[in-house]
This record gives structure tokens, sequence and C-alpha cells, in this order.
């Protein structure tokens, strides 16, 4: 329901003056998704954005709204193709510049 997202958007930003956080928003979209936990979307949706720190952050959620952040995720049909790619090159990116 990206109606919800908006709506809270826009609500928020005309209220307060300033945009939910990425994780207000994250917050919001587990919210959605568990209200439906007995007839349930069938979609493993993705959030991405920029948290209050200015890094990345990439949400994962499950039909049921529980969620995890992770530094990269892919779904859907090209997952089994693309997940080991990113594996090899993004994560081990991240590992020999930040450990």
């Amino acid at each position: 329901k990206l109606q919800y997202l908006n709506s809270f958007i826009v609500g928020l930003s005309r209220a307060n003056g300033v945009e939910p956080d990425i994780h207000s928003l994250a917050k919001l979209v587990s919210y959605i998704l568990y209200s439906r936990r007995f007839f349930p979307y069938y979609t493993f949706p993705i959030l991405a954005g920029i948290d209050e720190k200015g890094a990345g952050a990439v949400y994962s959620y499950d039909p049921v709204g529980s969620f995890e952040i992770e530094p990269f995720r892919v779904s859907g049909s090209s997952a089994p193709l693309m997940q080991p790619f990113l594996d090899s090159t993004v994560f081990s990116f991240f590992m020999i510049t930040y450990v």
C-alpha cells in the first residue's frame, strides 16, 4: 500500500516540516504487512534509503512484516543469479575496505 507511505510522508512533512527517516518508514511498512498477517500480501518488499548518519540502509521483509537491515539484498526471480554475484563483489569489497 504505497498510498499509506505517501500519505504518511506528506502528512509528517506538512505537520513538522521534516521528512521521516528511513527507520520510521521501515517500521511503517512492517506495521502494514503485519496488519495483514492472516491474509498476507505474498510479497517480499525491499526498502532502501539513507539513514540519519548518511550511510545506506537496506531493509528486507518477509510477508508477515518482520524485517532486518542488510548491506545488500536481492529478491525475486533473479535472486539465485544475483545474490552470489553480490556476495563475491560487494561483500568482498566491504570486507577488504572496512575490516
